[in-house]
Formats: structure tokens, C-alpha cells, sequence
């Protein structure tokens, strides 16, 4: 039991730090439970891949006109069959979004919508942000990656942003009212990814660009093997 309580309160001080230094994507979950207790050095270790280096390209006039790259929450931890050892998993869901547009002209600004608009030649992007079935392995070919891909949970960009989440304390986003998350439980891999449709009928520009940043909502569950 004091293992376990150790290890418990190094996860979630750990979970702090993490989401403090990937700022671009993290939003900090709060808790109202207190924790006690020494934390040493070698348990300030989380053990999931937390994604970084997302991409989002916009190709106005390509079949598929906002791709991602695959994408994944890997949760590292080993499921244990032994009685009374930890199992450890986390929960993910969609904070919020950042959408930041850029202009090539302050006369026919970008804009960001819930669909396009229909027989007009406005400069909008529509786009979701996706979150999948949790899986046992990873896809990494972009094209299988998007056709087995599962929806279980979606947030709509719908509006825009003055600045990109830089996750500090001052920094605002769009919020989602659904707080729900996804279980990954140890071994398992989350997928998530952006999708949508640009106006191919407007006129862009070459300096014309939509920055989305996700912002995702990071929790822990310590259970104990029967």
C-alpha cells in the first residue's frame, strides 16, 4: 500500500511538469485530493509517448484537403497480472482548441466554420479535432491510419483565436463543454487527428495560413490487480 501511494503521488506531480513543458498542446487537470508523502527523483517518470509535434497541412485543391499525419497517445506501462501490483492508466480527452488565421488580405480575411459555405467564394476552412478507439497497435501508414480510423469522440473548430495555447496560466483557448475522457489503459495506444474541407472556390492566397493548436485534458487512474 505505501508503494502505491508513493508511486501515485510521483505520477501526478510528474503529470504537472510534463504538461508544463510540452506547452503546446497540454492543458493541466486539477485536483482536489492532497498527496503526502516523500517523492524520489527516479519515480518523476511518466511512461506515455504525449504527442508534441502535430501537424496540420492545407491543401485547398487536393482530394484530401486537410491531412494529419498518424498520431497516438502510447500509454508505456505494463499490464500486470501479479495480485496487488499497481496498473496504471490515463485519461485523455478534448479540452479545447487555439485557431489562429492568417491573411494574405485584410479585404478577404480567412475564416474558420461548422461547414462551407455554400455557392460563395469566402476563404473558410472547416476542421474537427478527432479522438479514436483505443487500440493495441499503432498504424503508421498515413493512408491506413485515416481509413481505420474510428471516431469515439469529436470537438468542431468553430472559432477563432488571437494567439496559439502556449499553456501558460494567461494563455486562453476554446473550451469544451463535454469533459469526458478515453480510458488507455497500460500497452494500449489512442489515436487522434484533424480533419476537414477548405472553400476550393475562393481565391487563396500563398500567405494564407490556419494554425490549430489541440488542447487535451491528461488524467491518471492507479488501480490494484485483484
Amino acid at each position: 500500500m505505501k508503494k502505491s501511494f508513493k508511486k501515485a503521488s510521483a505520477i501526478v506531480l510528474t503529470m504537472a511538469l510534463i504538461i508544463n513543458s510540452s506547452v503546446s498542446v497540454f492543458a493541466a487537470k486539477t485536483t482536489s485530493s492532497r498527496y503526502s508523502g516523500q517523492i524520489y527523483s527516479a519515480d518523476l517518470t511518466i511512461n506515455m509517448d504525449l504527442p508534441s509535434n502535430s501537424s496540420l497541412i492545407v491543401r485547398p485543391y487536393a482530394k484530401k484537403q486537410v491531412l494529419t499525419a498518424p498520431m497516438y497517445f502510447h500509454n508505456y506501462n505494463e499490464a500486470s497480472t501479479v495480485s496487488g501490483e499497481d496498473k496504471i492508466s490515463y485519461m485523455v480527452g478534448l479540452a479545447g482548441y487555439t485557431c489562429v488565421a492568417t491573411s494574405a488580405s485584410s479585404t478577404d480575411p480567412v475564416k474558420v466554420a461548422a461547414k462551407l459555405p455554400a455557392g460563395k467564394t469566402t476563404k473558410t476552412i472547416t476542421a474537427k479535432i478527432e479522438l479514436g478507439e483505443v487500440q493495441e497497435n499503432e498504424i503508421m501508414d498515413s493512408e491506413e491510419f485515416q481509413s481505420s480510423f474510428v471516431t469515439v469522440k469529436s470537438l468542431a473548430v468553430t472559432r477563432l483565436s488571437k494567439t496559439s495555447y502556449d499553456g501558460s496560466a494567461g494563455s486562453a483557448y476554446t473550451r469544451n463543454d463535454d469533459t469526458t475522457q478515453i480510458k488507455v489503459e497500460p500497452g494500449m495506444y489512442l489515436p487522434y487527428r484533424i480533419t476537414g474541407s477548405v472553400n476550393t472556390s475562393a481565391k487563396w492566397a500563398s500567405k494564407d495560413k490556419i494554425v490549430i493548436v489541440p488542447v487535451f485534458s491528461i488524467g491518471i487512474v492507479i488501480e490494484t490487480v485483484p
